[in-house]
């Protein structure tokens, strides 16, 4: 029997925007490098694939000088502010982090409605996600949707990811991947505020909403792209099969990079038409190592025959084929 859930965590302001999808900020930080721009156009994408949400890429660059007069130089909020922007390690508790994003969220809510009075306010942020490359001091603790110990009439307005645990050791999934299911996770839990810990479960199911005490099972709930019967009867089908769909791993990959099981166990070290025992032995690894190096040599070696045959082909007379 499926629960009721209240569908906004607030009463739309008119019957205008009655059906607008919530609207979320998404605040990237930290040391991307060269992954920031197509980290964004892909958390964009995400507004094609679904019409729960809406998220607005935010930067609090023009704002930091606001914060540090309202917070005070070097206070706590301050501290993390500087620590999200840098990707250096953070430091506070779970709790005081939980309270201290809300705080920072609640500030740049302020800024953005009166900075931006003269747009649509309803089109705001009601809500903002911390992406940055900053890792928590607990090994195990990498995000905060800051629904626990909040209430529906006084919801946490700030969520943090941290990614800076993601090392290649980690892959798959990518770091991606990683961020996707986050977003949807924090964002299912702002739209439905009745979907408390109380409604979920504790085991791990690779369910999108797992409870993850341990980072090691992290990997599965981003690889597989399950909602479990539990929530699937709370949050019922139409919403599940919506966030399910939107993070179909074709709408990141189409069909150019295989994301099937035997594919994803052999990336997690498992070859299942190679591996016959518990383990690899020696032998299966050589021959693993061979087989792909073999491949990888074959594709090269393809690679300029083909070439070769384009080179006597033109009749040129340039070891380089120039435009003209």
């Amino acid at each position: 029997m499926s629960i009721e859930i209240n569908l906004s965590p607030s009463p739309p302001s008119s019957p205008v925007h009655a059906s607008l999808p919530l609207q979320i900020g998404i605040v990237i930080l930290g040391q991307w490098k060269t992954t920031k721009i197509p980290l964004e156009y892909l958390v964009l994408l995400l507004n094609q694939k679904q019409k729960l949400f809406e998220y607005q890429l935010v930067s609090i660059d023009e704002f930091k000088e606001n914060f540090r007069k309202y917070f005070g130089k070097e206070s706590d909020q301050d501290d993390l502010i500087t620590s999200m922007v840098n990707g250096s390690k953070i430091k506070y508790g779970k709790l005081k982090l939980k309270h201290l994003v809300n705080d920072v969220a609640c500030a740049l809510k302020r800024e953005i409605d009166h900075k931006y009075d003269l747009f649509d306010n309803t089109q705001n942020p009601a809500f903002f996600i911390f992406i940055t490359t900053s890792k928590h001091i607990d090994v195990n603790f990498f995000q905060d949707d800051g629904s626990n110990g909040f209430c529906e009439n006084n919801p946490c307005r700030g969520a943090i990811i941290m990614t800076g645990h993601h090392e290649s050791s980690f892959a798959p999934p990518t770091v991606i991947e990683f961020i996707f299911k986050f977003i949807f996770r924090i964002s299912i839990k702002w739209k439905y505020p009745n979907f408390t810990r109380k409604m979920r479960h504790f085991g791990q199911k690779s369910c999108l909403f797992d409870f993850n005490h341990d980072i090691c099972f992290v990997r599965y709930l981003v690889l597989h792209n399950y909602i479990c019967g539990g929530c699937r009867n709370i949050l019922g089908n139409t919403i599940c099969e919506s966030i399910t769909n939107a993070l179909d791993s074709k709408n990141l990959y189409g069909t150019s990079i295989e994301r099937h099981p035997a594919k994803i166990s052999s990336d997690l070290g498992y070859n299942l038409s190679l591996v016959k025992g518990i383990y690899k032995s020696k032998y299966e690894m050589m021959r693993e190592k061979i087989s792909d190096s073999f491949f990888s040599k074959l594709g090269s070696l393809i690679a300029f025959s083909s070439m070769l045959g384009i080179f006597y082909l033109s009749d040129t007379n340039d070891y380089f084929l120039l435009g003209n």
